[in-house]
């Protein structure tokens, strides 16, 4: 069976801004420590549920007794061609140290998913996971009542003004 790379990106570098972590980070141990560091600093950030997810899939891969491995790549909050350069050198650094046949992408939304052209360059991809993130109760009231307040001010004129 080929060595698999369990890989989270995170294209803008919000690992790096909001809790200092320097990528690539390699290891469950070492994963799980930058996924605590960043939902220490932001609970809220998405990134570290993309960590966690992907522990969760390192954790089955393994438990099923493949050769798997998992890392942390970041990019630039700059974006662009700056953070897939970085996100190429990072790959390219794994590849030559890991020694991996393939990749399972873990993500948290598209950003991150456009540099899935750069991770071809270097290995398959074996699969694409997307860690989305429950929503409160909440918000989902607030996109419900926001809804009604726009059918109204559609239908009823005397409602658009104040929608505008």
């Amino acid at each position: 069976m080929p060595k698999t790379l369990v890989i989270v990106v995170d294209r803008d570098n919000d690992v790096g801004v909001k809790a200092g972590i320097i990528t690539p980070v390699v290891g469950r141990d070492n994963v799980l420590k930058a996924a605590n560091q960043v939902l220490l600093a932001d609970p809220e950030e998405a990134d570290g549920n993309a960590m966690m997810g992907a522990i969760k899939v390192y954790n089955q891969l393994k438990a099923e007794g493949e050769d798997v491995e998992i890392a942390l790549i970041a990019g630039s909050e700059e974006s662009g061609i700056k953070a897939d350069t970085r996100i190429r050198n990072q790959v390219a650094s794994l590849k030559e140290r890991l020694k991996f046949e393939e990749v399972i992408l873990v993500s948290d939304g598209v950003e991150d998913e456009e540099v899935l052209p750069i991770i071809y360059g270097f290995s398959t991809v074996r699969s694409l996971v997307r860690v989305v993130v429950k929503h409160s109760k909440n918000i989902e009231e607030s996109y419900i009542i926001l809804g009604k307040y726009i059918r109204m001010a559609l239908y009823d004129s005397r409602y658009s003004k104040y929608f505008l």
